[in-house]
């Protein structure tokens, strides 16, 4: 971050909102070891590196492991986030440069300054920024980050005729800020799909990576080494089809769903994508193991459907890494 360069937020982001949220269960009380963007099972068997026996449990959602390294440092995750989501520059500089609803104080020459950040990011790009100051009017350079994945950006003060901004960059206002000054930041966040290799892609909104929204087959275990009634561990399987190949140019449509409150999981996000996608009957599973991707373009005779994606953050179960295929038809 300290480099100026807005690739390490955009990383922080998303190691966040996808990796890390994607690895929790959703109530805190348990999380994965191992976590990948492709997996069907996260069971007691189901780890792919098992290190021995007591390690094959390591891809299930459990409260703790035959280590604790990953039990003892979860929880500082969004400290960590949060803390850096506001940063200091030199002659009184601050720099939005993680987004989410926060709220930053400091003292500049006196005067006491406040800025409430007001938006629903990572699920909408429109950010609002509110200054209240208990003083007269201060000198203050106040810099947002225009993320790399931004289509484009429009930053406006109190209302006024909006600037335009590319992606990829910090942009700057310097101006004296008063008591009640607005700042509005709109991102344009469109979906977008990215190209692992030729034979693979991936859908993004924004800073959020999508899945194949897949239902969940779930036992509670309770008993077992480290769990309990309180914290139990999961073993979760697929209940749906998840088996799924996306076309060269997928017709993506996003779905607002209205809801509010807590977001992360599959029935609560407030933002789903319908994606146009074929069914590969025969990739299947493989006994307690994510079947690997087909690793090259392949021929389909299924019809053309539409399969419902959501965050990756939201998921425990997920296909994420699709691969792209033709329609023989």
């Amino acid at each position: 971050m300290a480099t100026g360069d807005v690739k390490w937020a955009d990383k922080m982001e998303s190691a966040v909102y996808n990796a890390a949220l994607g690895a929790i269960n959703k109530d805190f009380k348990a999380l994965q070891y191992f976590s990948s963007p492709n997996q069907l099972l996260a069971t007691e068997k189901s780890s792919m590196a098992p290190y021995g026996e007591e390690g094959l449990s390591r891809q299930a959602y459990r409260p703790g492991f035959d280590v604790e390294c990953c039990s003892g440092n979860v929880h500082r995750m969004f400290p960590n986030y949060i803390s850096r989501m506001w940063m200091n520059g030199d002659e009184h500089e601050i720099v939005a440069a993680l987004y989410g609803p926060s709220e930053y104080r400091t003292e500049i020459n006196g005067t006491n300054v406040c800025i409430t950040e007001d938006t629903s990011y990572p699920f909408s790009g429109k950010i609002t920024f509110r200054f209240a100051l208990d003083g007269a009017p201060v000198k203050i350079p106040f810099t947002v980050r225009i993320p790399s994945w931004a289509v484009n950006a429009k930053l406006t003060v109190n209302a006024e005729q909006p600037k335009e901004y590319h992606a990829g960059g910090f942009s700057t206002i310097e101006r004296r800020f008063k008591d009640g000054d607005v700042v509005e930041l709109d991102i344009d966040m469109k979906p977008r799909t990215e190209k692992r290799a030729d034979t693979e892609m991936n859908v993004y909104m924004g800073p959020l990576l999508y899945s194949v929204n897949i239902d969940e087959n779930v036992e509670i275990i309770k008993d077992q080494f480290k769990t309990s009634v309180a914290f139990p561990a999961y073993n979760v399987t697929p209940a749906s089809k998840w088996n799924f190949g996306l076309p060269e140019n997928p017709e993506i449509t996003v779905v607002s769903t209205g809801k509010n409150g807590f977001p992360w999981t599959p029935d609560s996000t407030p933002v789903k994508l319908k994606v146009t996608a074929f069914e590969i009957p025969e990739w299947r599973l493989l006994g307690n193991t994510t079947p690997g991707l087909p690793g090259e373009k392949i021929q389909v005779s299924s019809k053309c459907e539409e399969i419902e994606m959501v965050p990756s953050g939201c998921t425990r179960i997920r296909m994420t890494t699709l691969p792209i295929v033709e329609s023989c038809k």
